[in-house]
């Protein structure tokens, strides 16, 4: 039986809440309305991304990965998708209990970049099944039940506002990015890819610029930490699994006291004005190699005044 870890009320008030999530995660284990029979080739994908995940996990000295069943994954048409998730733009989510597929964006992505539809949609599942593997943690508000803590990303006390969301999908991805890499042969084979698409594999990846971005982080703690960089990468890759968050003190360690709150106020959205816009700019600039220390301060003492 899955096991959920929720925080705050009585011990009633908690098993209630364990009930509740139990109710969502079968819930959702099962087909949605509108939802196609997967093909012996899609259950076959998902077998392969379960095996090459629980291996990379069990390299990271990880335990307890949890295998998503055929069932647990919804391959949605535009139809399905817009009703489960009306006015939602993305390729892809995780769900408690299970992973959806927007098929049609990533249809429309695929042939805007010239890039194979099935394995696209291949790399999409990946990233959401490692968004899936994630610790994730809940709390009793009342009588609500909330994700306050799913891998980096944090939740405010009613589940709505987030921080650390591009920490936590650059971290997502690399993770993707590198289980693909370690199975290219298998991957290459069953769809069908060309040395030439191999070597442009990054363009199957969403979360590029986030990944440049915290590179430069990982090369900052290193030097503070006096170890290599793969180590710091293995670290906050495992961390995502595990739920120990300690690691984010090693950035705040590198860069100053004010890091984290810098760090979990990036987004990688588009921003509405001309404003919010720079502000980002200025925040991922913080972190950047190049950056003084002296710029650092001017940095902070404005966008935490």
């Amino acid at each position: 039986m899955k096991e959920f870890k929720v925080l705050g009320g009585t011990d009633h008030e908690k098993d209630k809440g364990r009930d509740a999530l139990r109710r969502e995660y079968e819930k959702n284990s099962f087909a949605f309305d509108g939802e196609n029979t997967k093909s012996p080739q899609e259950i076959k994908y998902i077998d392969n991304a379960n095996n090459y995940l629980s291996q990379e996990m069990s390299r990271l000295g990880v335990n307890g990965f949890e295998e998503i069943k055929p069932g647990q994954v919804h391959f949605l048409d535009e139809e399905a998708w817009d009703n489960r998730f009306p006015g939602d733009l993305s390729q892809g989510c995780d769900i408690l209990g299970g992973v959806c597929i927007n098929n049609e964006d990533v249809r429309k992505e695929s042939e805007e970049n010239g890039v194979n539809f099935e394995l696209k949609r291949f790399i999409v599942m990946l990233h959401e099944l490692v968004h899936f593997q994630g610790c994730q943690k809940f709390v009793n508000v009342g009588d609500t039940t909330y994700s306050y803590r799913h891998g980096y990303l944090a939740y405010n006390a009613n589940g709505e506002e987030y921080h650390f969301k591009m920490f936590d999908e650059a971290i997502v991805d690399t993770v993707t990015g590198l289980v693909a890499s370690n199975h290219a042969s298998d991957i290459k084979r069953d769809f069908g890819i060309n040395l030439e698409e191999w070597d442009e594999l990054k363009k199957y990846l969403n979360y590029r610029g986030s990944i440049a971005l915290v590179s430069h982080i990982v090369v900052k703690v290193a030097e503070s930490e006096g170890c290599e960089n793969a180590l710091v990468w293995d670290e906050m890759m495992r961390n995502h699994f595990t739920g120990n968050m300690m690691f984010l003190r090693k950035i705040e360690k590198a860069y100053g006291t004010k890091a984290l709150r810098l760090l979990s106020m990036i987004d990688f959205k588009k921003q509405q004005t001309k404003e919010e816009d720079e502000k980002q700019n200025r925040l991922r600039r913080y972190f950047l190699d190049e950056t003084t220390d002296e710029e650092r301060e001017i940095i902070t003492r404005e966008l935490l005044k």
